[in-house]
């Protein structure tokens, strides 16, 4: 197998590789000794100290639990036992443990965990707020139940952010992220990834790739591009950047789509924000699942230079009569679907980005 690592408070107490263990890092584990490792429950003695291992395949469905003991002293510190529910990885159909080389797992405590090189790793948190890097390959991470900081690197890495407000940055490379329980930022980087916020109220943005993003539950804040809605893209992010898709989901969702994009806004009362301040724009929007009752449709466009007018902005039907076409200057820039019949679109015209924020 590959490589096991334990983590206890940012520092590594346990390595296991190709059998053998190591330990070292801690006054609970005075000195540094090597075993070989060879069934469950093993036993490693160190010094005066018993360690025992209640489950050697740790990642693979069960979780790593630790029994220390002081010489003939009554005394003792042991981890719970192991709890399926919680355990990393368990259930999770997309997981193959034979993809990675290296295993990595924190403990109950804050930790940082950071996978080495051109080695796949699979990494868990636990129950706190732990700060996770991946390999520049392909990774498997696991958040835990803390507000944690996760940064996928290089790589087509899954990533699953566990309950907790969590801050992740995919990398490049054609990832998939799950937000899970909590108020989640996840910035998908480059490359064709596929985000879920889960439950909370979340902020979602695929940034370069051709993305599909998923709010799910909550009121979130949904776009293609990166979280810096401040200025603009340029031509190096024009290039990068493909059409994506954007599904709000339940929940008072904002959705910001941008040259190509599809946005379908799900229940709830749902913002379309149709930026085209961009002078690399080349393909309209599309709108779906619009409620003229419910939606609200808005046009961000640069301010005009001084003496200039705001450019025209008017509608036609599309010729099946189903859709409704938004034209800026005699530009289609947006298609409003199942729009054709009633009165035109109330839409506004802003020069500002609202809710313009950094980036994560």
């Amino acid at each position: 197998m590959g490589h096991l690592a334990l983590v206890f408070s940012s520092q590594l107490v346990l390595y296991c590789a190709d059998g053998i263990c190591q330990c070292r890092g801690r006054s609970e584990f005075p000195g540094k000794a090597r075993y070989r490792v060879t069934d469950y429950g093993a036993v490693l003695m160190l010094n005066e100290y018993t360690m025992q291992i209640w489950s050697w395949w740790a990642l693979f469905g069960a979780t790593l639990a630790l029994s220390l003991s002081l010489g003939d002293d009554d005394d003792s510190s042991s981890a719970p036992d192991p709890d399926p529910d919680h355990a990393p990885f368990e259930g999770l159909e997309d997981f193959n443990p034979e993809a990675y080389e290296d295993f990595i797992i924190g403990t109950p405590g804050p930790d940082d965990l950071t996978a080495e090189d051109f080695k796949p790793s699979a990494m868990a948190g636990q129950a706190d707020a732990d700060r996770i890097t991946g390999s520049n390959l392909d990774d498997y991470i696991l958040g835990g139940f803390g507000d944690d900081m996760i940064r996928g690197e290089p790589g087509n890495d899954i990533i699953r952010a566990g309950e907790g407000d969590d801050h992740v940055h995919a990398g490049f490379g054609n990832d998939i992220v799950f937000g899970d329980a909590g108020n989640d930022t996840i910035n998908g980087g480059h490359g064709d990834d596929g985000i879920t916020g889960g439950e909370g109220n979340d902020s979602l943005y695929g940034w370069g790739g051709s993305d599909t993003v998923l709010g799910g539950e909550g009121n979130d804040t949904l776009s293609g591009l990166r979280p810096d809605r401040a200025a603009p893209r340029d031509a190096a992010e024009a290039e990068s950047d493909g059409p994506d898709i954007l599904m709000g989901g339940d929940g008072d969702d904002q959705l910001w789509l941008s040259d190509g994009d599809e946005g379908t806004g799900g229940e709830g009362q749902d913002s379309f924000i149709a930026d085209w301040r961009s002078d690399h724009i080349t393909s309209s929007t599309t709108i779906h699942d619009y409620n003229a009752e419910e939606d609200q449709i808005a046009l961000l466009i640069n301010p005009p230079e001084d003496g200039q007018d705001l450019p025209e902005v008017t509608q036609e039907v599309s010729e099946d009569g189903e859709d409704r076409l938004v034209f800026m200057d005699g530009v289609e820039i947006a298609r409003v679907v199942g729009a054709g019949s009633g009165d035109e679109l109330d839409i506004a015209t802003l020069t500002e980005s609202p809710n313009a924020q950094a980036s994560a």
